[in-house]
């Protein structure tokens, strides 16, 4: 399922995308601007009422996410939102700090 518009595009993560994805994080880390950054609310009204939408839209479809498993906020977020967690992986975003990830999952029927 894909989701476009003029200033958004929402599709599925492909593998190929991760080399990117480290380039924006290495990027993010390096800026001097970093450190003023606050974690993100992890209110989860948005989320939910996306996961609603999709779920008439697409009742065979599933969404997939990955945190630090020591992220507890996100954690519970997902767990929140009805997703299991079904591996763990050790994972980094710049091959130099790693982290336990755990990948989670939520069908949508």
């Amino acid at each position: 399922m894909e989701f476009q518009t003029d200033r958004l595009h929402i599709r599925i993560l492909q593998e190929s995308d991760w080399p990117e994805l480290q380039k924006i994080w290495i990027d993010f880390c390096q800026s001097k601007y970093a450190i003023y950054d606050a974690p993100l609310p992890t209110d989860d009204k948005g989320a939910k009422a996306l996961i609603d939408h999709l779920a008439k839209e697409s009742p065979e479809a599933q969404f997939t996410a990955g945190t630090a498993l020591e992220n507890t906020p996100s954690c519970n977020l997902l767990k929140k939102l009805g997703f299991t967690c079904i591996s763990t992986e050790t994972m980094s975003f710049d091959g130099r700090f790693f982290f336990q990830g755990g990948n989670f999952v939520r069908m949508l029927k």
